[in-house]
């Protein structure tokens, strides 16, 4: 419904999925899980498809745990201003990874 909504106001479909997953992860708990399948998904979805992005994930965990103890998580860790760094430092990590693999 939000996806729907935010297209029909004209944003474009990246915008939209955007405004869709913050509806439907809204007042769950943060998950690092979650959030390494999501950069899958927006980052590197030509390296890894959207039906392997989980089990990559799980793969990738072990690698990314030392960048997530670096941060104090939270259930609303989503919503802090440091989100977006961790983000940005999960993405640098998960594309050392990737490449290392194609090596």
């Amino acid at each position: 419904e939000a996806y729907s909504e935010a297209v029909k106001s004209g944003l474009d479909h990246i915008q939209a999925a955007e405004i869709a997953n913050e509806a439907l992860f809204k007042g769950l708990h943060f998950s690092p899980y979650n959030i390494v399948v999501e950069i899958l998904w927006n980052e590197f979805f030509d390296e890894v498809s959207p039906g392997g992005a989980q089990a990559k994930a799980k793969e990738l965990m072990p690698e990314c745990q030392a960048v997530f103890a670096k941060y104090n998580l939270s259930d609303d860790y989503a919503e802090t201003t440091e989100y977006q760094s961790l983000y940005t430092e999960l993405v640098g990590t998960i594309l050392i990874l990737l490449e290392n693999e194609l090596q």
